[in-house]
């Protein structure tokens, strides 16, 4: 019979010939109803996928199917591996149903696809390419070629921004060489955020600075600090120029930088001529200070109800006791 026949003989005689028919003929029904079952298994859903692997491997052990339908198989494996997300198996799928089969567009673009998740986008392309030459009217190549071409397009942005950083951080780090400036590990970046020392077209350096208060536990950050420029310059500035009324009903004033010189000193930046009573209204006095300096947090200043200031006093006489006159928040 030809189930004993050995391996590499030909059939001597019409039974042999008839065996060998029968086997190849139960070997193809086979691999159809496998590949039958497997389809209904990819459309139960997920946890019936790997039923559906096993039976498209199943079918294609077979070996009976022309390459045609050996191609199918493989292809069909190929998309329950992408569903899976198994992308290197199912590329692999993919490209053993091209082999078979070239024009087998569902494979070209199961591969395409395996490809783009693989981040494999020049493949990817030339798959697509090769897919619309057999089904010009494909949509869904269509769609992927233009999401692999948005993808390239993004990534090339990006390599773009990275090599510019990178070219940016290496001109820093040798300005700062150059200049003997040595830099130590960052002590307040909760405060500074990730600020990064940058170098403008005249080779000057900039970087963020941050002014503490300890006295009155704030801080104030400079974003934009220049190597040549000096503290005053930036104290002086527009931003800090808000004012504060210290009378209502009066124009005496004093601007935040000054404020700011008498809280750390512990005492009144100026002396008016005309003299400050803080005697009448002082509940709104201290009502107007408090709204204007709680958006810096600063500190509350506490006026006591029955103090005057003249203008005979000195700067000395006007020194006040921190306990009483300060709190601190």
């Amino acid at each position: 019979m030809a189930l004993w026949m050995e391996a590499g003989s030909e059939p001597k005689t019409e039974k042999e010939l008839a065996d060998l028919d029968a086997i190849s003929a139960l070997k193809e029904s086979t691999a159809f109803e496998l590949k039958e079952l497997g389809n209904e298994y990819v459309k139960k859903g997920k946890k019936h996928y790997s039923d559906a692997i096993d039976c498209y491997t199943r079918a294609i052990n077979q070996n009976a199917l022309s390459d045609a339908e050996q191609s199918i198989l493989y292809s069909n494996r190929a998309h329950v591996n992408l569903l899976l997300g198994n992308y290197r198996r199912a590329l692999q799928d993919a490209e053993d149903a091209i082999k078979l089969n070239p024009s087998n567009v569902k494979a070209l673009y199961r591969a395409a696809k395996a490809s783009f998740s693989l981040n494999l986008l020049a493949e990817a392309k030339g798959l697509c390419e090769k897919g619309l030459q057999y089904s010009s009217s494909n949509e869904e190549l269509k769609k992927l070629a233009r999401h692999i071409d948005i993808q390239k397009s993004e990534m090339e942005c990006r390599d773009a921004e990275v090599s510019k950083a990178v070219s940016s951080a290496k001109t820093i780090v040798s300005a700062f060489e150059t200049r003997g400036l040595k830099i130590a590990k960052p002590m307040y970046q909760e405060l500074t955020g990730l600020r990064k020392p940058t170098l403008d077209k005249n080779n000057i350096l900039h970087w963020a600075v941050l002014l503490l208060y300890p006295e009155v536990m704030s801080s104030d950050l400079i974003e934009e600090f220049c190597e040549t420029d000096m503290f005053s310059g930036h104290l002086d500035h527009t931003c800090f120029q808000k004012v504060v009324h210290l009378f209502l009903g009066t124009k005496k004033m004093l601007t935040l930088v000054m404020l700011l010189s008498c809280i750390m000193r512990l005492m009144l930046v100026s002396v008016y001529p005309s003299g400050i009573f803080f005697g009448i209204c002082w509940k709104e006095q201290l009502l107007l200070m408090w709204k204007t300096l709680v958006t810096r947090r600063v500190l509350l200043l506490r006026v006591q109800p029955r103090v005057a200031f003249h203008k005979q006093m000195s700067l000395d006489g006007l020194k006040l006791m921190r306990r009483q006159h300060f709190i601190m928040f």
